[in-house]
């Protein structure tokens, strides 16, 4: 792999890279990306969480990025929103998600799914 700039590094390692920057939709309470959203994963979420991380074969404790794109691409969620959950869970910008990146991940898609 070809040495760059951080950016287009972080970009490389973002598999939701087009457009992650613009959420799209209101701000406020009910927006799980507002600063005064109260995130709660709960102990059966995590639980649920496990199983489907685990079934995508983390090598050292984590997803592959391509692993987890095929998750989180069968929500339906448009991907200008994927992207900015990437940037939120791959808060190390490795381009693979551990198990607690992968719940924040999945939390976030639920609650955009669930309204």
């Amino acid at each position: 792999r070809k040495q760059g700039s951080q950016s287009s590094m972080l970009s490389e390692g973002n598999p939701f890279n087009r457009s992650a920057d613009s959420l799209g939709g209101g701000a406020g309470a009910s927006n799980p990306f507002d600063a005064n959203y109260s995130w709660d994963v709960t102990p059966e979420d995590k639980k649920r969480f496990d199983v489907i991380f685990q079934s995508l074969h983390p090598v050292g404790g984590v997803a592959s990025g391509d692993a987890v794109k095929g998750i989180l691409v069968e929500s339906k969620v448009p991907f200008e929103q994927l992207g900015k959950i990437w940037q939120l869970a791959d808060a190390e910008r490795k381009g693979g998600l551990d198990f607690e990146e992968f719940c924040v991940a999945m939390y976030l898609v639920n609650e955009v799914v669930e309204g």
